[in-house]
């Protein structure tokens, strides 16, 4: 497939791609397809012996399958006219028969962080036709690291809830040379020092394609990374996850996130096909301990999967296993009740676990603004000028900070006063329910009442200076859990108390604090001796 870079301004009709959405449509011009590019296989992901033969075919000797690999795999060539190296003719004679795979990439979207998400068109053989579908990679630096996440499926079966991949459904495995793809046609390719795979798509679920790969990156032909670089992410798919232990030497990251199996099952389904007890089971077979290394991969929700009995539990199911465990912040996406643990219930979680024996650390949340966090690959190109303030309000709308009339307000003064543009991005925004103000005041009150300790007067004033209706306001109040919120309160009132022992004036301040916080005399005078 030759894909041309087109711009989404593109006036042509629009058809929807591989997400079988109306959600993301994609103009139809985006894939521009030639005939003779449908007919050539691709030489990237080719193995030596595969290489070889390719040479043979174009009338060069088998040596020259080696210089086939060097020129893709070491020096990233997508050119045959580039490989000096070889017969004009034989150069002609693949370039009519092969084509080498490496292809650009769509799109790339730059982080405040430093993060960059690539985007980049694929084809893959779902249900008996070629689906044609968007996959996302992201680069990730880090002083003088540089570690790309690479995607291997067009969404994923595995449906986890709190997953935007997951939530699109399945739409094909991508094959090695998409994988290999991902790597080579990044600006960075040449920078690289590391490759998770964790990006789209539950990569033993499409073991085949992963196996050759991870070949192709660790053999001394191909890349010629060392394994340590490399590390495989699984929910857990047990028959693969066999195989890949057993034959290769790559690091091992797990997505567990729930110690309980009822409750992770709720949230994954893939408990209920493959526990998690029988993965820990399999991996305690094998050696840990040296230069290959097992992760646990656990995303903290409040009030979900972050007390202590959650540590504990965790702490037990780990026994035996030389590991570590890697708490991820959730990244808010649409439709999602849950929201993540505050930053002091995730450092109490990990040094609960640190003290139990078992290494923890937080992991840096990167390129949450782009989209390009954990659980947050989707797919999507949209508009390019429009792109990254919807990206920026997306954020700012899942951090609860705008909403209602001041959020139209904000856009509108982000696009210069363009009320057309602003239109089109609230309607996004709308349209990908990170913004509904019903939803938007619920959550918001819920979050300061239970977290902040905010009282239902400081609340309300605070919606409505958001722009958000009475009505909206009202419904959000009754929503609020007033017993969370008085634990909260009592336990601010309680630290606030020590802070001002021995002040003669300490009752008054108390009473001060509280009503700052929104609550009325009435609703605090029995928490104040």
């Amino acid at each position: 497939m030759q894909c041309e870079k087109k711009s989404l301004r593109h006036k042509g009709t629009f058809t929807r791609i591989g997400l079988r959405s109306n959600k993301y449509p994609v103009p139809q011009a985006f894939f521009k397809i030639t005939l003779q590019s449908i007919m050539k296989n691709r030489l990237l992901g080719k193995n030596l012996e595969e290489l070889q033969a390719a040479a043979l075919e174009a009338g060069l000797k088998k040596f020259a399958g080696g210089q086939l690999a060097q020129w893709l795999y070491e020096k990233k060539t997508g050119d045959f006219t580039a490989m000096t190296n070889l017969s004009a003719a034989a150069r002609q004679t693949l370039a009519e028969r092969w084509e080498t795979g490496i292809r650009p990439y769509e799109q790339v979207t730059d982080s405040a962080d430093g993060t960059r998400k690539y985007l980049f068109a694929v084809e893959c053989e779902h249900a008996g036709k070629t689906e044609r579908s968007l996959v996302e990679a992201v680069m990730i630096p880090d002083g003088d690291r540089r570690t790309l996440c690479v995607s291997s499926q067009a969404g994923c079966k595995m449906g986890c809830k709190f997953c935007m991949t997951g939530r699109q459904g399945f739409h094909g495995n991508l094959d090695a040379a998409d994988i290999l793809n991902q790597i080579v046609s990044i600006d960075e390719a040449q920078e690289l020092t590391n490759i998770v795979f964790m990006g789209m798509g539950e990569p033993l679920d499409n073991y085949e394609q992963l196996s050759r790969a991870l070949t192709v990156l660790t053999a001394p032909w191909g890349f010629a990374w060392s394994p340590k670089r490399i590390t495989v992410s699984t929910i857990g798919v047990l028959p693969a996850l066999k195989r890949y232990l057993d034959e290769f030497s790559c690091h091992l990251a797990v997505s567990l996130h729930h110690p309980f199996p009822d409750a992770r099952e709720t949230m994954m389904p893939v408990q209920k096909a493959w526990p998690a007890e029988q993965v820990l089971d399999l991996i305690r077979q094998y050696d840990f301990s040296g230069q290959r290394r097992v992760s646990f991969e656990y995303t903290m929700f409040a009030g979900w999967n972050d007390a202590p009995v959650h540590a504990d539990a965790l702490a037990r199911l780990l026994r035996g296993i030389e590991c570590r465990v890697n708490l991820i912040r959730f990244h808010r996406i649409p439709d999602f009740p849950l929201q993540s643990s505050s930053t002091q219930r995730m450092e109490a979680f990990r040094d609960r676990l640190n003290r139990s024996g078992v290494t923890c650390t937080i992991r840096a949340s990167r390129g949450e603004d782009i989209q390009a966090a954990c659980g947050m690959l989707a797919g999507k190109k949209r508009e390019e000028g429009e792109e990254k303030l919807l990206q920026h309000f997306q954020s700012q709308c899942a951090r609860r900070e705008y909403a209602g009339k001041e959020l139209l307000r904000k856009i509108t003064e982000r696009l210069d006063g363009d009320a057309d543009a602003a239109q089109r991005v609230l309607e996004a925004l709308q349209k990908d329910r990170y913004q509904s103000d019903e939803r938007y005041a619920a959550a918001f009150a819920r979050e300061k009442a239970a977290l902040t300790g905010w009282g239902p007067l400081k609340i309300r004033l605070a919606l409505r200076a958001k722009g958000i209706s009475e009505d909206h306001i009202g419904q959000a109040l009754e929503g609020i859990d007033t017993e969370a919120a008085g634990a909260k309160l009592e336990r601010l009132l309680a630290a606030r108390q020590r802070q001002l022992e021995g002040d003669p004036a300490a009752r008054l301040k108390l009473i001060r604090y509280a009503l700052s916080r929104g609550y009325s005399y009435d609703e605090i005078q029995h928490l104040i001796p």
